[in-house]
């Protein structure tokens, strides 16, 4: 059994009718042998009562996303474990998704920048110097 765990999600807007939610994260993952391997993923999760089966693809293998042969192996893989079978429309959605986010992906920073960002965000926000209502900027004096 592996074992996942995810750092902080930046959520992906996805359109209601693909059925899923889409996220990039900093994972770990520990093999059954012990052994942990750090990378970034995007995260598939099928919308159904909540939350039901997910897939991670990671960075390290975002290489041959620009050859449409593993391109579409990906996606029929995602929609496979997603799923439970293979649906073109739905295969041709989350390969559209993959390729729109292969960027962020791959520039997704590790998990100790992005909660130094948090914290320092924090303490902006504390001190006064950056204040958001309704997302329009009211004060910024950083």
């Amino acid at each position: 059994m592996i074992d996942i765990q995810y750092g902080i999600l930046k959520e992906i807007p996805v359109p209601e009718k693909y059925g899923v939610i889409a996220c990039i994260a900093n994972v770990t993952i520990t093999q059954p042998d012990g052994h942990k391997e750090d990378d970034a993923a995007l995260i598939f999760c099928r919308k159904s009562y909540g939350f039901g089966r997910s897939h991670l693809i990671l960075r390290q293998n975002m290489h041959g996303v620009l050859e449409t042969e593993v391109l579409i192996k990906m996606a029929t893989h995602a929609c496979m474990c997603l799923f439970g079978s293979f649906m073109p429309d739905v295969t041709h959605k989350l390969a559209d998704l993959i390729l729109d986010n292969t960027d962020d992906l791959v520039l997704h920073p590790p998990e100790d920048v992005l909660i130094e960002e948090k914290k320092r965000e924090k303490e902006i926000e504390r001190m006064g110097l950056h204040l958001v209502l309704n997302d329009t900027t009211l004060v910024d004096a950083r």
